[in-house]
């Protein structure tokens, strides 16, 4: 959405100087902007009093910026928005936000797993004592007054325990735990999870899981994780190995990094079972065909345009989408929020790609319903993949719901609601101020069925997309329980210098029901049942998920189900 600056009385306080007086206006600010401007609270069964009451004395408290943070990342916790975001402040934090190494959070059957490498998972005894061993070459220091070359040798100790084959090699296979809590914090969501995890590097972490039904506790070392920069931007690098960690900690120091160690992760084995189905999968693009889109926007929002065959021979046309804003534009955080388009160039001047011709193109190509006038046979099923998009741009959403839409519907079902303080006290006003955006002016598409492909990854963007395509054609969903981050998306500045990100006002317009907080609930439900498989390997189900969905929605399309006339179903 762009930048929003909180307005926060800073007359009696220094921005540079971290004590109680900063803590409580960046607190404020924090609850000021979520009560004037989030749009999930009642959907997430929280006040703004509630915020107060719960957090304002530990934030004042707050001992360090790692502490404080934790409070924060609690709080945002409370909310329910997977839009929810902290970037904390490069004044007072200068490492890492690190997580424990290498963790996986997934949804099954209801419940949050933690994954972890079998070898790293310790009872807090165990990483007590192995703690202590890492930390004796550097005389008795506490974690917090190490120096970013001493973290960098703790990093590669705590990487190598266990000798040859320790914990940076053992990314695979993961132990899958039922998760409790984190440091004592009730986790109900992913992204809850992943919030509450994050903290200072080198700090420890405390997970409450279940082992076979029976309650443990187990610590883990914040050895991996990302990295905040400095600069005219701070962005959010990508998830980093306590190797790369510590090599990039030596180059700031001005030392060369010695480069990560070459290491082979063992990798559990994917099932029979998981084997059939891609090759069922990949047997249908076999006898598929891919069409080419030369247009440079294709690879960048990640589109791809097929004609698949059902296995009784019938002709579906398939749309993937990955993401709606282009690779190179994206911000770095993988939480990627909708917002509104904004002009702007990528690396080296590039100008950013946009989807009209890439979209005019595929369904050029995909010819469904006969879509073009030359006779040439398409599609009359459509299947739509946008399992993993986590979203993007408000107004690549709008064009590419445009060509389902019916022609009298003059804006896409969505809506942005800001609000808007004027004046200064006692004379300040508020008001609210709704967002529509236009229907787009492009060649409308009809299928007879459509299939919308969605996963736990699927936000934002990608959720508008199904829930639109479900509520105007009928469409029948098939995967995972959505993400829930059904609005736009504005950042917040506070007074320490952090930044908040969490969903405005607004949503999903009458009669399609919000999906805030709770996500989609898909027609036809697939999820990894974690408990019956605890080696499951996370990437190796993402890529066989959308061997099965795919599988399914070809099998329904040969059953012949047939659509509702633009009857929203609840979600």
């Amino acid at each position: 959405m762009g930048l929003v600056l909180w307005a926060a009385s800073c007359a009696s306080i220094d921005p540079n100087v971290f004590d109680e007086r900063l803590r409580s206006a960046t607190f404020r600010a924090y609850v000021g902007a979520i009560e004037a401007q989030f749009g999930g609270l009642q959907a997430a069964g929280v006040t703004a009093d509630q915020l107060r009451s719960r957090y304002a004395e530990r934030a004042a408290e707050a001992e360090s910026p790692a502490a404080f943070y934790r409070v924060l990342s609690e709080m945002l916790a409370d909310l329910d928005d997977p839009h929810a975001v902290l970037r904390v402040s490069p004044r007072f934090w200068h490492a890492p936000v690190a997580e424990p190494e290498w963790s996986q959070f997934v949804m099954s059957r209801g419940s949050v797993w933690v994954g972890l490498p079998r070898r790293s998972v310790r009872r807090p005894a165990e990483l007590a004592a192995a703690m202590e061993e890492w930390q004796r070459p550097f005389g008795g220091k506490t974690l917090s007054e190490l120096e970013p070359l001493e973290i960098s040798a703790l990093l590669r100790s705590s990487a190598a325990f266990g000798g040859r084959g320790g914990m940076a090699e053992a990314r695979e296979p993961l132990e899958w735990l039922r998760l409790r809590t984190i440091d004592g914090v009730e986790v109900e969501t992913p992204h809850d999870a992943e919030l509450i995890v994050r903290g200072a590097l080198c700090s420890t972490v405390t997970f409450g899981v279940d082992v076979g039904g029976v309650p443990a506790t187990i610590a883990l070392i914040r050895n991996a994780g990302v990295f905040e920069k400095d600069g005219q931007k701070t962005g959010v690098r990508r998830r980093l190995s306590p190797l790369e960690l510590a090599v990039m900690l030596e180059e700031e120091e001005g030392r060369p990094g010695r480069g990560p160690a070459h290491v082979r992760g063992s990798r559990s084995p994917v099932s029979a079972n998981m084997t059939r189905r891609g090759a069922y999968r990949a047997s249908a693009f076999r006898r598929g065909r891919k069409f080419r889109l030369t247009d440079p926007a294709a690879e960048a929002f990640g589109i791809e345009a097929w004609h698949l065959q059902t296995p009784e021979g019938q002709r579906v046309a398939y749309l993937r989408i990955e993401r709606f804003e282009p690779r190179a534009f994206e911000d770095g955080d993988a939480r990627q929020g909708l917002v509104p388009d904004e002009p702007g160039s990528g690396p080296d001047g590039a100008v950013k790609p946009r989807l009209d011709a890439t979209l005019q193109a595929a369904f050029s190509a995909l010819n469904i319903n006969g879509w073009r006038d030359d006779g040439a046979r398409g599609a009359d099923a459509l299947i739509v993949d946008v399992a993993s998009n986590a979203g993007g741009s408000w107004v690549e959403t709008g064009l590419l719901l445009s060509y389902f839409l019916d022609p009298e519907a003059k804006v896409v079902p969505h809506a942005v609601e800001t609000v808007v303080d004027k004046g200064t006290w006692p004379f300040r006003t508020r008001t609210r101020a709704k967002q529509f955006l236009a229907r787009a002016d492009v060649q409308q598409v009809r299928p007879k069925q459509v299939m919308v492909l969605v996963d736990q990854t699927t936000a934002s963007a990608g959720e508008i997309t199904a829930a639109t395509l479900r509520g105007v054609l009928g469409a029948t969903l098939i995967g995972e329980r959505t993400a829930g981050a059904e609005y736009s998306t504005a950042e917040f500045r506070a007074p320490d210098g952090s930044v908040l990100r969490i969903g405005l006002s607004g949503g999903m317009e009458p009669p399609l029901p919000s999906f805030q907080g709770r996500g989609i609930v898909p027609d036809i439900v697939i999820e990894p049942y974690v408990e019956a498989d605890e080696a499951i390997d996370l990437e190796a189900w993402r890529a066989g998920f959308r061997f099965l969905a795919l599988g399914k929605a070809l099998e329904r399309i040969d059953a012949g189900a047939g659509r509702s006339e633009a009857l929203p179903r609840e979600l």
